[in-house]
């Protein structure tokens, strides 16, 4: 029996959305280099409970992140608190990166 793919436990309906957004590292217990650090990133999906995105940096299940998402068409920006669910590395990229999934635990439109 093979085990479920993580990316595919989101309970909602994911929209691609590929963009750059902002995230602040808030708080990481095993990796505490990263606390209060700030990333540009890019999104690969969106739903209304998390979101999947790609960085250049491992970054540990559970820790909890900050992200300003900012949208240009609709335009709207948001502010989400989230925790990792998983991260794991890209294969097919050149430069290592690491494809990382969210769960929202608040969501703020700014």
């Amino acid at each position: 029996m093979t085990e479920p793919d993580p990316a595919n436990r989101r309970e909602h309906e994911r929209t691609p959305q590929k963009g750059y957004i902002a995230v602040t590292v808030i708080e990481a217990p095993e990796a505490p280099l990263l606390e209060g650090l700030v990333f540009r990133c890019t999104t690969r999906d969106l739903s209304s409970s998390g979101l999947k995105m790609v960085v250049h940096s491992h970054v540990p299940p559970d820790s909890k992140l900050r992200l300003r998402v900012e949208f240009v068409d609709p335009v709207g920006v948001f502010e989400h608190d989230a925790r990792v669910a998983w991260c794991r590395v890209q294969d097919h990229d050149v430069v290592q990166s690491y494809a990382v999934g969210m769960r929202f635990i608040r969501t703020k439109r700014k």
